[in-house]
């Protein structure tokens, strides 16, 4: 489970019984039995309650928001570059990653900042349009200083989607490039995708 995936969960269970819990609560009863209890025990929250339509961050995911707001850091972002056979159809290529972007719509989130140091990742509610995959002509030569740019991109936070993919092609290969920032996918994350 990742912690998006944990945040979710608890919003969900926050949302069902209208109950106030947090990342503490779940570690200290980790049994079916052990949640129940604490879930009977809660008192029932008025509007204020945690809705699944906000998932507060957690601080190392506000960390990471912060260092995307000052566009400094590369580590922030998870970089990935495909080598990909030259053969292979770009049409059904681009139709893969958005089939993959499709099933995964936490990569649809947004950020909210609130007052002081919270902030909230509010996941997509409607359709989203998956954004079109460029295709960028390079040549072989071009490859190496190409390759040194992509490592070193950034992430910007005001931009939606906060994901992007693109494909470079160049005489004899294909490269699928994608940047997705941390404070919304981890490594297993990108496995997955």
């Amino acid at each position: 489970m990742t912690s998006l995936t944990f945040m979710a969960f608890l919003a969900e269970l926050g949302d069902s019984f209208q109950i106030g819990l947090n990342m503490a609560d779940l570690r200290e009863n980790p049994t079916v039995s052990d949640l129940e209890k604490l879930i009977l025990s809660k008192p029932k929250m008025g509007a204020e309650y945690l809705s699944k339509d906000r998932y507060p961050m957690f601080p190392t995911q506000i960390f990471l928001y912060d260092d995307m707001l000052r566009m400094n850091s590369p580590e922030n972002v998870l970089l990935s570059l495909l080598e990909m056979d030259k053969g292979i159809d770009i049409n059904r290529l681009k139709q893969a990653v958005a089939n993959a972007i499709k099933i995964h719509p936490i990569l649809f989130t947004r950020i909210e900042r609130g007052a002081g140091s919270e902030a909230f990742m509010l996941p997509a509610r409607e359709k989203c349009e998956i954004p079109e995959i460029p295709v960028i002509e390079v040549t072989e030569e071009e490859m190496p200083a190409l390759r040194e740019r992509l490592a070193h991109e950034l992430a910007d936070p005001h931009t939606y989607p906060l994901f992007e993919f693109r494909i470079y092609r160049t005489e004899s290969r294909l490269l699928l490039f994608h940047k997705v920032p941390h404070v919304i996918s981890d490594g297993e994350s990108l496995n997955i995708i």
